[in-house]
């Protein structure tokens, strides 16, 4: 499996503090980081951030993440999983300052991706149930 996470970091943004917030809420140690510093439809600067897991990391971070996850946006991913699932591949949005507060929440505007490659229901499945376990 491989785990890819994307940050679009805006100005008024703390890029540090983000990333150091989800390396630490997730336990991550070593990842792939790749930076691209963009402009804005304002000329403003725009960092984007894509982070990818591998290995250990990536089974670490799918059970932390739905660990942490609350019990409604756990349920709303269950009830609409095939809208979250496409060909192996699950997508799935979280709020930027849950993240930076120590919570997980689905998210609809200025998101954290993450996309899990290489996962189907079942698997999805058994990591939401391991933490009922």
């Amino acid at each position: 499996m491989l785990v890819e996470i994307d940050i679009i970091i805006h100005a008024t943004e703390d890029m540090n503090k983000i990333l150091n917030s989800l390396k630490r809420l997730f336990n991550i140690e070593e990842y792939k980081l790749e930076r691209r510093d963009l402009t804005g439809h304002y000329k403003n600067p725009v960092i984007f951030l894509k982070l990818r897991l591998r290995n250990l990391e990536t089974k670490r971070f799918i059970s932390r993440l739905f660990k942490m996850m609350n019990e409604i946006d756990k349920d709303y991913l269950l009830m609409n999983l095939d809208e979250y699932i496409d060909r192996e591949r699950l997508y799935i949005r979280i709020e930027k300052n849950g993240i930076c507060k120590g919570e997980v929440r689905l998210a609809v505007q200025d998101p954290i991706k993450i996309t899990i490659y290489n996962i189907d229901r079942k698997k999805i499945l058994s990591y939401i149930d391991e933490k009922n376990s």
